[in-house]
């Protein structure tokens, strides 16, 4: 079929000799994607499910959906949509997204219904799944026991102390896990409250824990485990929700799994709480159970339409209780009230050099016959840039200095080769990706001891930054001006001038008022008499405001990095210590001015108070690994990025470099396996007394088997995501083997 001279669309609408002259067009002309425009003209009543391969444009194509059905259904506004992402991170650059292309339209066209829509804007619901759900619950936490105003909690320093007070309940603990089992108590406690935690991951309720089948242990030691397994978990489960309903608060997977439950019993709609016509769904591979139940039942209730997007070979949240097979669970959940989901593709890929995608595609395939990786044939990526790159795999035998200098040659060439700048106006980056936090202070040690500029992303780490803690103890040590210990605390962070002899406050034996007298030679700063006393008048934001002004911690911070770095590095010059010292000081900066951008969202100027404030940053310093920290501008920001695979998801390099590819699978040590068979729930677990005695009940030894093939697909998920973060480069360090450990190097061997 030859392409028409003239044909036309109307919203999507056309006869099918026009639908196939389109087609035609998208083979011919890049830049035009066929499969994108079908999902964006898709019938407006129908529920779309699309898997989206890497780099292909997903975000952009939920977009100009919203543009589409604003545009042909009747009476649709913005309030009417929801759309749920996948971190607040995602949410804010979602919303940025949306608004620019509204923006754009309105300058193109000029047509005033933009306007309109811009206007609308501020009721638009985009959200994190948990932050809906909260809004939901809110609106019926009567019929759960919770009060609106509930708070949220990890309990992590709760559920060790219930482990403890229902052990010493059933036994004399000591005694009975020291010298029957040879299993010191506090291990064992950890070991519990991190089964617990796994109960928790997988959404069992109380009545499901109580139902486990725990299977059966022959020897001594193994029985005795089993009796308090049995009943251990569910006591614990119910003294929990217990405390839950008297403190008024909830757990951050609560929100979902509470909303799912009651949502199983009765209709979500007319709670009083948001509604809306049409749900859009984000990287919704990542859901969990009652997650995917939840949207289900949005979806039946609202009679939402559903728009859910993911990309199941990009599953990495295993250890979340996430679930590679949630479009199938979701794919059930619909058809149980009569919906169904029709299913579209993305292939094109608009990031990664068209040589680099040649090369990994065989590789791909390998593991998709080898049932490690579903990757069909119209999942392969078809590429647009069309560009050499570069692909290395370089082996290796053991860590080393010789691995090491690899690495560190391949991080230099990196560095010094990038483009000034990228098709979108930045500079391009090169990642150094690892699997763990540790592996990323490695490299940052091995870059700083060379001389090269590296910055170290953790993800969702803001909560954990030295800007968060010292702004906790600057409002701790507001609240109480005359304890000492909030007052050294104070004097250990930015914020103070002075350096305090801490040997000398030794001798006081914490005597509060020998601590004080002591301190009175130490002035924090000049200011901060006055500040207490300005404390007591001026509204907690501007107070915050004003010490931060007057306080100058980033600036200590950045005079401190340069001591520092200066003792550290004999060998480099001012310009390298002043560079460094420089971005360690706009680093603290930025993570501030997000900290108070986010305290001025949560709290009202005249409502908030020095504890409000205090208990949300505690809260959220506990519980909160979602909030992302800023990037650092162009002008300073490092040519290379060390972060782990997780918290480069979504994102995309100009080169990527793998440096550790050795680190097994798995590891010797305590852990439950759970699996659900005829709805109930069967608890497999393992128990290292020490290095060369380990306790097993019955089911573990079919349950290991599932575990380790299913932990070598992630493995093989978290890897397909490493590879695909790149536009250009991709050189990997290839660990050559010899043991029979399992590895990233075993998969790309």
């Amino acid at each position: 079929m030859s392409i028409p001279r003239d044909f036309s669309i109307v919203d999507g609408k056309g006869g099918e000799e026009t639908l196939q002259a389109l087609e035609l067009v998208s083979k011919l002309a890049l830049k035009f994607n066929f499969e994108q425009w079908l999902i964006e003209h898709a019938p407006q009543e129908s529920h779309l499910q699309v898997q989206a391969g890497a780099g292909t444009g997903k975000t952009a194509v939920m977009i100009r959906r919203v543009d589409f059905l604003l545009h042909s259904v009747d009476g649709l506004a913005l309030n009417d949509i929801a759309m749920i992402t996948f971190t607040r991170d995602a949410t804010h650059e979602m919303r940025s997204r949306l608004m620019d292309h509204l923006k754009t339209r309105h300058g193109v066209s000029g047509k005033a219904w933009y306007i309109d829509w811009l206007e609308q804007f501020p009721a638009l619901n985009i959200s994190t799944i948990h932050s809906l759900a909260r809004r939901l619950l809110q609106s019926v936490c009567a019929e759960i026991g919770l009060g609106r105003s509930f708070r949220l909690n990890a309990f992590r320093q709760e559920k060790k102390r219930i482990i403890e007070d229902v052990l010493a309940a059933q036994i004399s603990a000591q005694e009975t896990i020291s010298k029957v089992l040879r299993l010191p108590l506090y291990k064992f406690i950890e070991n519990a409250v991190s089964f617990w935690e796994e109960l928790s991951r997988k959404g069992l309720s109380l009545i499901d824990i109580e139902g486990i089948d725990w299977g059966n242990c022959t020897d001594a030691d193994g029985a005795r485990l089993q009796t308090i397994f049995s009943t251990l978990f569910a006591q614990a489960e119910a003294k929990l929700e217990s405390l839950k309903l008297n403190q008024n608060s909830a757990s951050l997977d609560d929100l979902t799994r509470q909303l799912a439950t009651l949502a199983s019993r009765r209709s979500l709609l007319g709670t009083g709480g948001p509604t809306f016509r049409y749900l859009f769904v984000d990287e919704f591979q990542d859901s969990d159970e009652s997650q995917i139940r939840l949207v289900a039942a949005l979806c039946r209730d609202f009679g939402a339409v559903l728009f859910v997007v993911g990309d199941i070979k990009q599953s990495i949240y295993r250890f979340r209780g996430a679930t590679y097979t949630a479009f199938n669970a979701l794919e059930k959940a619909i058809s149980s009230f009569g919906g169904t989901l029709a299913e579209y593709t993305l292939a094109k890929n608009y990031r990664t050099a068209s040589a680099v995608l040649d090369r990994l595609h065989p590789r791909f395939s390998s593991w998709n016959a080898n049932g490690w990786l579903p990757y069909r044939s119209q999942d392969r990526l078809v590429p647009t840039v069309q560009d050499q790159g570069s692909f290395r795999s370089s082996g290796y035998r053991k860590k080393g200095e010789r691995h090491q200098a690899q690495v560190l040659e391949w991080i230099r060439e990196a560095a010094d080769t990038l483009p000034t700048s990228g098709s979108d106006g930045r500079r391009p980056r090169a990642a150094v990706l690892v699997r763990t936090h540790r592996e990323a202070e490695l490299v940052h040690e091995w870059c700083s001891g060379a001389g090269i500029a590296c910055e170290v992303r953790r993800g969702g780490d803001l909560f954990a930054s030295e800007a968060t803690y010292d702004l906790l103890a600057l409002i701790t040590a507001f609240l109480h001006p005359g304890d000492s210990v909030a007052l050294l605390n104070l004097a250990a962070t930015a914020y103070s001038e002075v350096h305090i002899p801490w040997p000398l406050l030794l001798r006081h034996k914490g005597d509060g008022a020998a601590l004080r007298s002591a301190m009175e030679n130490h002035q924090l700063t000049e200011h901060w008499a006055g500040l207490v006393e300005t404390s007591r008048s001026e509204p907690v934001l501007s107070l915050l405001r004003s010490a931060i002004e007057h306080l100058e911690p980033s600036r200590r911070i950045r005079d401190r990095e340069r001591e520092r770095i200066a003792a550290e590095h004999s060998d480099w010059n001012e310009a390298e210590v002043l560079r460094e010292a420089n971005q360690a000081g706009i680093r603290y900066q930025l993570d501030l001015d997000r900290l108070v951008e986010l305290m001025h969202k949560t709290f009202n100027e005249n409502f908030a108070s020095l504890y409000s404030v205090q208990e949300w940053l505690t809260v959220q310093r506990s519980v909160n690994r979602e909030q992302e920290r800023l990037d650092l501008p162009d002008e300073v920001l490092p040519a290379v990025l060390c972060t782990t695979v997780h918290a480069s998801k979504g994102a995309e390099f100009h080169t990527v470099i793998l440096p550790f590819t050795h680190r097994p699978f798995r590891f010797d040590r305590s852990e439950l396996l759970l699996t659900q068979v005829a709805n109930r729930w069967r608890a497999a677990w393992r128990l290292m007394v020490d290095e060369d005695s380990v306790i097993t009940n019955s089911l573990y030894a079919s349950s290991n088997q599932d575990e380790a093939l299913e932990v070598r697909r992630e493995e093989t998920r978290l890897l397909y995501v490493a590879m695909t973060r790149c536009q250009r480069r991709l050189w990997i360090c290839a660990f050559e083997n010899s043991l029979a450990t399992e590895n990233w190097g075993d998969l790309l061997r």
